[in-house]
């Protein structure tokens, strides 16, 4: 079938005089340019179309990805603050204070204030706090007090105001909090 085929075109050429031949050479050479034009031109642009969709793919997995590692630092966070919580439940603020205190070697000025309020931004928290003025003391006994609170993951330090005093001393107001879950 293709050889009778072939055998046709071939007879059909051999009867065209020269100046035909070479318009239909010229026509068939401008169709064959149009059609392989025509189909580099849709293979580029779908070969576009995918690597724009790969690329918006990848994108979101690397959006996904993140988010995930973010959804998973939050929740061990909350573990470890629901821990925190269910270990302060039979934590005195004042006990701990004045047990700190004494090891710190200071003593306040004035008496301690405690408070206790519901977090408005979470109702099941109760945060504790106590407050107290220290005279009198160094930039050096401040920076270890603070540190002390820091490492204590129990507590944490609420507000400061330092004043200075005369050459070397100062005197600190601070407010050191907990949290606590709230009893309905």
């Amino acid at each position: 079938m293709i050889k009778k085929i072939f055998e046709d075109i071939l007879n059909f050429t051999n009867q065209l005089d020269k100046e035909t031949f070479k318009k239909y050479l010229i026509i068939l050479t401008i169709i064959l340019f149009i059609f392989i034009g025509g189909s580099l031109y849709l293979i580029n642009e779908k070969s576009d179309s995918l690597i724009n969709k790969i690329n918006s793919t990848q994108k979101a997995c690397l959006d996904t990805n993140y988010i995930l590692k973010k959804f998973q630092e939050i929740e061990s966070q909350k573990k470890s603050l629901q821990k925190n919580l269910e270990s302060n439940a039979e934590m005195d603020i004042k006990g701990f204070f004045e047990t700190f205190t004494r090891a710190h070697r200071i003593k306040s000025d004035s008496p301690w204030t405690s408070n206790s309020n519901i977090l408005s931004e979470n109702p099941e928290l109760e945060e504790i706090t106590l407050q107290a003025l220290f005279k009198g003391q160094t930039m050096e006994a401040l920076v270890k007090i603070l540190k002390d609170l820091e490492d204590n993951e129990k507590i944490f330090v609420k507000n400061l105001k330092i004043t200075k005093e005369a050459a070397n001393t100062i005197s600190f107001e601070i407010t050191i909090g907990t949290l606590k879950s709230h009893q309905k």
